[in-house]
């Protein structure tokens, strides 16, 4: 039996290997390793997933045939470490997920994985620009997310059905969830909410805010004078989404905003209108961790062939625009499309349900 160890930085990359940690045990000898500055050893205690917390300066690799890194985020300490002590010992090194999408690609820019694996056509397409000829194009698949799986099977008409009524919001109530990134990362109120709280008010519409988990710890605070402003200026529209949480919240949406939030790629690809609300300082955010504008594949208007397609979500980037995109993405017929714009190849791979089968397939393929 192969013997393969697994590093993971931030909570994205457990999530992305969690669904296939059972198959992975059952085929290999498997090891897991977890950055102490990244969320992903909270993603595994709380699955009852054995793994070790270490910076890969210590890893035995005495045996070990593969090298697994998951996207590190700011987490980027073990999985640097952990390619370095891979490639000096002479083991195959594969990456897997959005390292470009998600900024932390500089960070190993002067390292090269044997095998990657990416979510979609349009980061292979910028992997490869990046590193020019430096990496062989018939190393690198695209797989789709594994964490993104249970999409295929949402009931997402009897979800939101559920989570309106939890909510109070009733079926014919125009209903806003916002999404919110970290204070510490974007000007979320002189811009985000600046910008959305007058359009849900002067629309009518109602609207549901969910916080970043560390702020509620580390900033509640300013998150208690953010409530009491909104509620304050829209009164009864403001509606109170503490009870629920990713899907069970999306569903009830009419439109999903965000700036930057997994959960608004999920939104998207279950076919919930979504808007990215990426303004001045979430712009300069994506810069400085290396994102070029428009900051993620699935707001690109062409693939990565460069032909013109139809992206199945929308995303904002000037706030004098930003009423009328909202209008655009609530519009009927642009929910009616949803469907053939996820049916596009690009956007299928992420929400066909087979990613955790390909991500194995992709596993077991490597020498």
């Amino acid at each position: 039996m192969r013997k393969i160890a697994l590093a993971l930085g931030d909570a994205g990359a457990a999530q992305y290997f969690m669904p296939v940690v059972p198959q992975l045990r059952s085929m290999y000898e498997l090891k897991i390793f977890a950055d102490p500055q990244g969320v992903a050893t909270k993603e595994l205690d709380k699955a009852n997933i054995p793994h070790r917390v270490t910076d890969g300066t210590d890893i035995d690799l005495t045996g070990v045939s593969h090298m697994l890194c998951g996207t590190a985020a700011k987490a980027q300490t073990l999985w640097r470490n952990a390619t370095i002590g891979a490639l000096r010992a002479g083991v195959l090194v594969a990456w897997f997920g959005d390292f470009v999408g998600s900024g932390c690609e500089p960070a190993v820019r002067d390292l090269n994985p044997d095998f990657a694996a990416v979510f979609d056509e349009g980061t292979k397409r910028d992997f490869l620009s990046l590193r020019e000829a430096s990496f062989d194009p018939k190393h690198i698949s695209v797989i789709g997310n594994p964490s993104f799986d249970k999409i295929a099977g949402l009931d997402i008409t009897a979800m939101r059905k559920q989570s309106r009524a939890t909510l109070g919001i009733h079926q014919g109530e125009t209903l806003i969830i916002y999404s919110a990134s970290s204070l510490r990362q974007f000007a979320l109120k002189e811009e985000s909410l600046d910008v959305l709280v007058p359009w849900v008010k002067k629309r009518g519409y109602k609207l549901s805010v969910r916080f970043h988990p560390s702020d509620l710890t580390n900033d509640a605070e300013a998150i208690d004078r953010l409530h009491r402003w909104m509620r304050h200026t829209l009164g009864k529209a403001f509606a109170d989404a503490d009870a629920l949480q990713g899907f069970e919240l999306a569903s009830a949406a009419d439109l999903f905003v965000t700036d930057y939030s997994t959960q608004g790629f999920k939104s998207c690809l279950a076919g919930i209108p979504t808007a990215f609300l990426i303004l001045a300082s979430a712009q300069k955010y994506q810069e400085s961790r290396g994102g070029k504008f428009p900051y993620f594949p699935i707001l690109n208007p062409r693939d990565a062939a460069g032909r013109l397609r139809s992206a199945p979500t929308v995303g904002i980037f000037d706030r004098e625009f930003a009423d009328e995109m909202f209008d655009y993405a609530l519009r009927p017929d642009f929910k009616q499309d949803l469907p053939r714009r996820l049916r596009q190849p690009e956007f299928e791979v992420m929400c066909d349900g087979k990613a955790g089968e390909r991500v194995l397939a992709f596993i077991a393929r490597m020498p």
